[in-house]
């Protein structure tokens, strides 16, 4: 079993050094799902060291009829450390009182 490393300033549970078959297993796990999805590849720009650049990200998306779970690789923000997260997971946990879906993230170090 993993246990949280730490939490980040925003809120943010980050598990550390946890092997990319294990990420891609809990994705899957909690997606409901036996097989990965097509992965899509995309760039976003991201802000490092104060610079604008573009990133090429990787997403792994599944909609579970009550909100998509997603799983990109890498991350638009820094960890405390400094670092980017290696893996980001964003799971739908409800929807608030104008029924938009409400997401909370999880990291991967």
């Amino acid at each position: 079993m993993v246990v949280v490393k730490y939490t980040n300033k925003g809120g943010v549970k980050v598990f550390k050094n946890v092997p990319d078959k294990d990420v891609f297993k809990f994705f899957k796990d909690t997606a409901g799902v036996k097989e990965m999805p097509k992965a899509r590849k995309t760039t976003t720009e991201v802000t490092r060291n104060g610079k604008k650049i573009k990133e090429k990200i990787t997403i792994y998306t599944v909609d579970t009829g009550k909100g998509k779970i997603n799983l990109r690789h890498n991350s638009n923000s820094l960890l405390s450390n400094g670092k980017s997260a290696r893996w980001t997971m964003e799971v739908p946990i409800g929807t608030d009182s104008k029924g938009k879906i409400i997401t909370r993230e999880l990291k991967f170090e």
